[in-house]
């Protein structure tokens, strides 16, 4: 459609290396975000707008205390164990806005870690219970 634009879970991009379409994660989020302000830019200013074309960085998560998996596409290489988790606390930290948010976020990790107390909330549902 013209005019209309979208972006993250909503959209559905195929391409050569996704036929399937773009995976459903915040990195993708981000690049179509940063390719929809350029598109907005040269619309403005009468130019062609770029298609947009994700790379694969990689993937990271935690898997527990202590244990996180890095899988980097370029080059293809895989970590894990503490030293992972630890890269990986770190960088979502720095990726935090703003100081006052990198600060309590940091100290509120800080005190979970060394206290082992979880703040985790799981949502049971039984599926059985579920009327049609």
């Amino acid at each position: 459609m013209d005019n209309v634009y979208a972006i993250g879970d909503v959209v559905f991009i195929e391409s050569d290396l996704y036929p399937k379409g773009y995976p459903q994660l915040a990195n993708v989020a981000i690049d179509q975000s940063k390719n929809v302000a350029i598109n907005f830019i040269r619309l403005v200013n009468n130019k062609q707008p770029p298609r947009f074309h994700y790379i694969n960085k990689g993937s990271m998560t935690t898997v527990g205390r202590n244990k996180a998996v890095v899988d980097l596409a370029i080059p293809k290489l895989t970590f894990h164990g503490f030293f992972t988790w630890f890269i990986w606390m770190a960088l979502h930290l720095f990726l935090l806005i703003g100081v006052k948010n990198r600060i309590v976020v940091f100290i509120n990790r800080t005190y979970k870690y060394i206290t082992r107390k979880q703040s985790l909330a799981l949502l049971f549902l039984n599926i059985n219970s579920v009327k049609n």
